[in-house]
């Protein structure tokens, strides 16, 4: 069911579910409302169009692996508050180095 959840709703061809596996197969055994909540994340608080965000999991996997409380979305805030980059911007932005988003606040 995971492997059919992440085709589904990143929109994966067979091909790109098969790199997104072997680069991380760690993805199978993550729960459903985890990736849920990771994936509404993306498309609604960072407002990513769902093709940016398969280009950069494709990327960058752990992307779906991070806490979207303690990781993500203090991210998102630094770049909004601190950063005052527009919110326009912040997809783009994941979309082209989607590493950004591990690396640490401190």
């Amino acid at each position: 069911p995971m492997l059919d959840r992440l085709q589904d709703r990143l929109e994966l061809s067979s091909s790109e579910l098969r790199q997104l596996m072997l680069r991380m197969p760690s993805l199978m055994g993550m729960g459903m409302s985890a990736f849920d909540e990771r994936m509404e994340f993306f498309l609604n608080e960072a407002e990513m169009p769902i093709t940016d965000l398969r280009a950069a999991v494709l990327k960058q996997p752990s992307l779906l692996q991070y806490s979207v409380r303690s990781t993500l979305r203090p991210k998102l805030h630094f770049f909004l508050d601190e950063l005052g980059i527009s919110e326009s911007y912040i997809g783009g932005i994941i979309k082209l180095a989607p590493a950004i988003m591990g690396n640490s606040l401190t």
